[in-house]
């Protein structure tokens, strides 16, 4: 279960006031398990305890500022701003009535920290439009972060409302006894006095109190020297039936839902506002995020890639599957249009052209991505399959994803051969899923591209043109992953002889396999297939993506001692069988060392296929 952490300096038991009884009401609904803090008693070891947690914060003046870059940097949080925390006096007019000028804290350098914090969270609520206009105005970056929220009242009190609502509104005119110099209460009584209206000023009024005299109260009178962003006692004097008289400062007064609303349609929009914030916080949490997954088709069926399998596990778990075809002549883009809810498209590759083998691979990646229209997106080859139900598992992951990245690794198993061999001389992950980010896509990374004499693009040895790059700057993006120096280290000790690394490996493996959504790569489960698309599709690939002239000659044959033009079905047929046989997998960038064996692993879970 999801898990929030609510921040504030005081909450409603400590202190009643309307931040308070808004945050409050916030927590009643909270729809997960939760726990609050006080803000002063927030250290950097609770930010470690409960970094996986989502954060909200009311007001919280009181928490340090030292703790800001490490929030930013690792929290997911979203903000109740209640008034104006840039200023020093956090009212723009209170400002000019201490120091006789205009408000310019925004320069200052608690403006500066405060705006960095706000553009870090994941959502800004505001109280009213007006509120929102006044911070934009200071901070037009942060006009995107924001939505307007309005003060939230709790079930109990909107219960209240809706049985009082209409009042009777025989006795005198209320005003707010307030020490706050914002609340205007001098402003208030002299209103009152000017225009001959009885008045009783009421103060430490209990909820029921407050609400009682309300309904029996003429009128309510309310003229806040400063901005009061959303003040829920001029709410609830509207749905009593009270007459008001209030100034510009009470900011949501202009708002339609107040100023055009009834009682019962105020009512009505106070029901709402709980459900409104926490739909907001679960798309954040990615607990109702959308995920799209891509891939790309070119001759499958002559191939022998199972495609079609591919392509239903992704609809068995995703709420759209692309496929990218580059011109398949075999009839795999004809069984494509046999299988419903797919979108499919069709880029035709020039295999002619030199580099043909980054236009139909990280080229045509990029352009599958680009057809996404989820909040993530999953990559997936058409040698790959995935089990049914990996959704959920998904989905509890990307909670916990951490703020900082935008792509995550997660474990691929690597068959060798139909016999249940899991290879471990090759990483056990891969880059899978990441959020659908305009600045995304695949290539080559910048250190890796080159120019032929021609102008055209290729790679230098170290990428296949499917890295994950960012479009203007083609730099790598950072993932997040499973995968350790502890796990690393261990592997590398297996591939060097050591039993009980592998054992080792083999468990933990096993244990990575069983927590997160794993992909099966059937690339290698049929080495025969394999072997003879090196002969027929992968020496003329990486030629076209690295500009490499490679002749026919025994030398440059990988797999046999003898050109590939010599080679025969039963050559790579007997390679197979015996590769299946002694092998736990081979890298073929050298010649194969018989004497030597690599290990493997074994999987307690069976794959899909």
């Amino acid at each position: 279960m999801t898990k929030i952490v609510f921040v504030a300096d005081l909450f409603a038991d400590q202190y009643v006031g309307g931040a308070e009884l808004t945050t409050q009401a916030i927590i009643e609904s909270c729809p997960f398990e939760y726990v609050r803090f006080n803000a002063k008693e927030v250290t950097i070891a609770t930010l470690q305890e409960y970094q996986d947690h989502f954060w909200i914060f009311g007001n919280a003046v009181s928490l340090s500022m030292q703790l800001v870059p490490s929030i930013v940097g690792n929290i997911k949080y979203a903000i109740l701003e209640y008034d104006y925390k840039f200023c020093k006096y956090r009212s723009l007019e209170k400002h000019k009535e201490e120091t006789g000028e205009e408000c310019d804290c925004d320069v200052s350098q608690l403006g500066k920290l405060i705006s960095a914090f706000y553009y870090g969270s994941e959502q800004i609520f505001w109280m009213s439009s007006k509120q929102e206009e006044i911070w934009i105005e200071k901070f037009p970056f942060l006009e995107s972060k924001g939505r307007v929220l309005g003060s939230v009242f709790s079930r109990g009190d909107i219960e209240k409302l809706d049985f009082l609502k209409g009042g009777n509104n025989s006795a005198d005119w209320l005003v707010q006894d307030s020490e706050s110099w914002i609340k205007g209460t001098d402003e208030a009584i002299q209103w009152c006095e000017n225009n001959d209206k009885e008045y009783t000023l009421f103060k430490n009024y209990s909820r029921t109190q407050l609400l009682n005299a309300m309904y029996k109260a003429k009128g309510f009178c309310f003229l806040p020297r400063g901005g009061d962003t959303c003040p829920r006692v001029v709410i609830e004097a509207k749905v009593l039936g009270c007459e008001l008289q209030i100034n510009n400062h009470v900011q949501m007064a202009n708002e339609a839902w107040f100023e055009l609303g009834t009682p019962d349609t105020i009512v009505n929009h106070l029901r709402a506002l709980p459900n409104r914030f926490w739909d907001d916080i679960k798309g954040k949490l990615d607990i109702t995020s959308t995920i799209g997954a891509y891939t790309t088709t070119y001759n499958c069926i002559s191939q022998g890639y199972p495609f079609e399998a591919c392509v239903k596990s992704l609809l068995a778990n995703f709420d759209e599957v692309i496929v990218v075809d580059a011109g398949s002549t075999d009839g795999t883009w004809e069984r494509l249009q046999e299988i419903e809810g797919i979108r499919t498209y069709q880029h035709s590759v020039d295999f002619e052209h030199p580099r043909w083998a980054i236009h139909s691979d990280g080229d045509l990646k990029a352009k599958a991505r680009e057809y996404v229209t989820a909040d993530w997106c999953w990559q997936m080859d058409v040698d790959e399959v995935i089990h049914e139900d990996i959704r959920e598992k998904l989905q509890r992951l990307l909670q916990t994803l951490p703020k900082g990245y935008d792509l995550l690794s997660l474990p691929v198993v690597e068959y060798w051969g139909s016999t249940g061999k899991v290879r471990m001389d090759v990483n056990p992950w891969k880059w899978r899923i990441s959020r659908n980010k305009e600045h995304i896509t695949h290539g080559i990374p910048a250190e890796l591209r080159m120019k032929d004499d021609d102008g055209n693009l290729y790679a230098s040895r170290g990428t296949d043109s499917c890295d994950y790059i960012d479009k203007d700057s083609y730099k790598r993006l950072q993932h997040a992953t499973f995968y350790d120096e502890t796990a690393h280290e261990i592997r590398t000790k297996g591939l060097q002889g050591d039993d009980t690394a592998v054992k080792v490996y083999e468990d933990w493996f096993n244990q990575i396999v069983d927590l997160l959504p794993t992909v099966y790569h059937y690339s290698w489960y049929d080495i025969e297939r394999k072997i003879n698309s090196y002969q027929g599709h992968w020496n003329s690939f990486w030629r076209s993506m690295y500009d490499l002239e490679l002749e026919d000659t025994p030398q440059n044959n990988v797999c046999f001692d003898k050109s590939w033009s010599e080679v025969t079905p039963d050559d790579i047929k007997m390679l197979a069988q015996r590769l299946e046989e002694e092998q736990g997998g081979h890298i073929f960038h050298k010649k194969i060392e018989w004497n030597v064996v690599t290990p493997w692993v074994e999987l307690k879970e069976q794959g899909p296929l």
